[in-house]
């Protein structure tokens, strides 16, 4: 495998694996570029970003600016990296800056593109209910996830798999793939295949308003919703005055009389909720302030059978 010079830009943990995968290769990383760090925690002390943790820790060159300005292209620049590699970076990579290598911009999707284009790919597949995931090499384009794809691969997503699971499959996953297709890179004559259109769908973030549940929903819905909102923002209920976070639940077809939102039981399979069709089955939840445990554990100490959710 002939070694690359490359410059990465990430932050987030699927950046992370990716970065890891090139910093043990080969290939010789002239730059990695990440997010300012940011305030976290109770005490809100200043945190870098995964990939600034790692490029800190392997002594690489790390560029974590406020803003992507020329200052910032010009030092890029004077790398002469082959390629850009850019994995969960949140922020949108300047249109200028597409080519600004010979190899261009090469982006690690977390999806079967044209499928689930946009920010929150994972989630959203898992809220959709896809029985199918996987990770896309794309040459990056002035548009949002448009780009040529250059390599793809798919995985099959569990019954009970959450967004949190997926992307602990799909990072190592989008790494792999990563370096498969620069085993073979030709930086000048790309093998390359445009999107299918009119496959295309959009994933936008996930938002704290769109949280709490529907039980007037079919099961299904309900429990996918579930799924896809762990581990960020978290699905909520509520259960009287107090707000419940949702963290783990499948959909079962039982249908029953009573009203949608209804505790039906809990045993040591979980919490039971009737829905507008079926029965939810919440296996892990959480009290505001308290800490995540299973639903049998949580109903020894506050039972909840015969409540309404709301």
């Amino acid at each position: 495998m002939a070694s690359l010079r490359l410059i990465f830009a990430g932050s987030g943990p699927f950046g992370a694996a990716a970065l890891e995968s090139l910093q043990a290769s080969n290939h010789t990383l002239c730059a990695v570029l990440s997010q300012p760090d940011r305030p976290a925690g109770r005490r809100l002390k200043l945190r870098p970003t995964p990939v600034s943790e790692i490029a800190l820790g392997a002594s690489l060159p790390l560029l974590r600016p406020d803003a992507l300005d020329a200052s910032v292209c010009d030092e890029l620049a004077s790398h002469h990296a082959d390629a850009l590699v850019v994995a969960d970076f949140g922020r949108l990579i300047p249109e200028s800056w597409l080519w600004l290598c010979p190899g261009g911009s090469l982006n690690i999707h977390a999806s079967l593109l044209p499928r689930w284009r946009g920010a929150a790919p994972i989630a959203r597949a898992v809220e959709a209910g896809d029985s199918t995931g996987g990770c896309t090499i794309m040459l990056m384009d002035a548009g949002l996830d448009t780009g040529d794809i250059l390599a793809q691969e798919a995985i099959p997503f569990a019954p009970d798999e959450t967004a949190a699971s997926a992307r602990a499959r799909l990072a190592p996953l989008g790494a792999d793939l990563l370096l498969r297709y620069l085993s073979d890179f030709d930086p000048k004559h790309p093998a390359r295949q445009p999107q299918d259109e009119t496959q295309a769908c959009h994933a936008p973030a996930l938002r704290k308003n769109e949280a709490p549940i529907d039980w007037a929903n079919p099961a299904t819905r309900i429990a996918a919703k579930i799924r896809a909102f762990n581990p960020h923002p978290v699905a909520t209920t509520r259960c009287g005055d107090e707000t419940l976070r949702l963290w783990q639940a499948q959909a079962h077809s039982t249908q029953t009389a009573e009203p949608a939102g209804k505790v039906l039981r809990c045993d040591p399979t979980g919490l039971w909720v009737a829905c507008g069709e079926g029965q939810v089955q919440i296996a892990e939840l959480q009290r505001a302030g308290g800490r995540r445990m299973s639903a049998q554990d949580f109903c020894n100490a506050r039972p909840l059978t015969g409540l309404q959710l709301a």
